[in-house]
């Protein structure tokens, strides 16, 4: 008889972000993103609803993309969405972060086949799972979808927050009654008032993160 298959290990965020994906340092160079020090306190402990006051620059949009990227690729018929004040900050994500990881996912021969691909969503239709982007300052953004994990980041400035994340934490019809709820993770960086200009830099108020110390 042959060797048994060795089974498939859990996906553990801590283990296989800095094995699977790489960021830029301060140099430009492409390293292991190993995750800082708050990142590492909070990917283990994440629950199905999250609510982080954060400073800003800190990393936690970021740890919190990553973990729910893999996620999606992983574990089939996730649909994942990245729900923003900003759409410009949040297709920067997909711009600076999720598409270099695909590629990188690809090199170790986990990245589902790509169906669509733009500014707005990526989708694996293989495994019926999807990346998208939503505005919150539209009218009931999400409607008609399911989703899986939901990041609302930058949640402070949203208009109606309460009424958009009911909404999109609501079971669709036809769903079925056994469905979990989604994992949510709602980001707010603490502000008197908004800023008069959001996008005031380049890239929305937002780099890529660098090498944590």
């Amino acid at each position: 008889m042959g060797k048994p298959l060795e089974p498939i290990p859990v996906y553990e965020p801590l283990r296989d972000i800095p094995v699977l994906l790489h960021i830029q340092d301060k140099q430009k160079q492409l390293v292991p993103f190993v995750p800082n020090k708050m990142q590492a306190d909070y990917l283990p402990r994440k629950t199905r609803r999250n609510i982080i006051l954060k400073a800003r620059q800190m990393g936690f949009s970021v740890g919190e993309l990553a973990d729910n990227v893999l996620r999606t690729v992983f574990v089939p018929g996730t649909n994942y969405a990245i729900v923003s004040h900003d759409e410009t900050l949040a297709r920067n994500l997909l711009v600076d972060f999720v598409r270099p990881w695909l590629k990188q996912l690809e090199t170790f021969g986990l990245c589902p086949t790509i169906g669509r691909s733009n500014e707005n969503e990526i989708t694996f239709p293989n495994i019926k799972s999807s990346i998208r982007i939503l505005s919150s300052k539209g009218d009931s953004p999400g409607r008609g979808k399911t989703y899986h994990i939901l990041h609302a980041t930058e949640a402070a400035f949203w208009k109606d927050g309460g009424g958009i994340m009911a909404g999109l934490l609501a079971p669709r019809a036809g769903s079925s009654r056994n469905t979990r709820p989604p994992l949510a993770a709602c980001l707010r960086t603490p502000t008197a008032t908004p800023p008069t200009s959001p996008r005031s830099s380049s890239r929305g108020g937002l780099t890529p993160p660098t090498r944590p110390r």
